[in-house]
């Protein structure tokens, strides 16, 4: 019961986080509260995992990743956002060294919000090694570290997410592909920082599809939750049929209830 009340609590905290980022900088331009719906619903299978500590705080570090980067598109304080997104992708990496990739996207996102120069490239640089330094200098000194960098548990075996969630999944895919012919054929009207938050998401999920075809393993799978928290509510905000909306919602939802009653 503990593990279960731990982890909603993080689900929460993560849906407020990714909610306040996109209404904040208008990613999507009506305010919803299916955005944080659709975060919780998606985040509920982490419940049967043993290692969902690894999950929700890996989730956690690249929200608050991807809400700074899309604030370097309007923040006055620009050197201590981009401070702060090499040092979060730090602590991402005393998770999980794999996450070094990510380093690549902060890099990218300076240029492509027209913010890279040398002064901002060290900048973000030293935000990145702090607190991986400060794990090497206080580890040297044999202070006791809780953290364990270098590894996270997997987080899903390819016979639990596939086999145990199929409708789950199936639902989800279908509300995938009706998100994106939908944000393909209305992208145009979108402002231009909503354009580029948008392509920035894009971005992400190539990143942790190329990672999880590399490594063969699902491990980073989960953080796919994050795009699609966005893409699935840009559609469903905007959509006519308010039914069939609430209908998938509602399937979604249960689908869940059932395979959660029965595992």
């Amino acid at each position: 019961m503990l593990k279960i009340g731990g982890l909603l609590l993080m689900i929460l905290l993560n849906a407020f986080l990714l909610n306040k980022a996109i209404i904040q900088h208008r990613v999507i331009k009506i305010p919803s509260h299916i955005i944080s719906l659709i975060f919780i619903i998606l985040s509920l299978p982490l419940i049967h995992l043993e290692s969902h500590w690894g999950a929700t705080i890996s989730m956690s570090l690249l929200i608050l990743v991807y809400a700074e980067i899309i604030n370097l598109a309007d923040s006055i304080n620009i050197k201590k956002i981009i401070f702060k997104t090499g040092f979060i992708v730090g602590l991402l990496i005393m998770i999980d060294y794999h996450f070094s990739w990510f380093y690549f996207i902060i890099l990218v996102s300076l240029l492509y919000y027209s913010q890279f120069n040398w002064k901002h490239f060290f900048i973000q640089l030293i935000g990145f090694v702090y607190p991986i330094g400060t794990y090497y200098v206080l580890s040297v000194m044999s202070y006791q570290i809780i953290l364990n960098p270098g590894k996270l548990d997997l987080v899903f075996s390819d016979k639990y997410y596939f086999d145990d969630y199929h409708i789950f999944l199936s639902i989800i895919f279908i509300l995938l592909i009706l998100s994106i012919n939908e944000l393909y054929h209305n992208y145009y009207r979108k402002k231009e920082n909503a354009k580029k938050a948008f392509n920035l998401l894009l971005f992400f999920s190539i990143i942790i599809l190329l990672q999880t075809i590399a490594s063969t393993s699902l491990t980073f799978i989960h953080l796919m939750i994050i795009p699609m928290t966005i893409f699935i509510p840009n559609n469903l905000i905007y959509t006519k049929h308010k039914k069939f909306r609430t209908f998938l919602l509602g399937l979604l939802f249960i689908s869940f209830i059932f395979k959660f009653v029965y595992l």
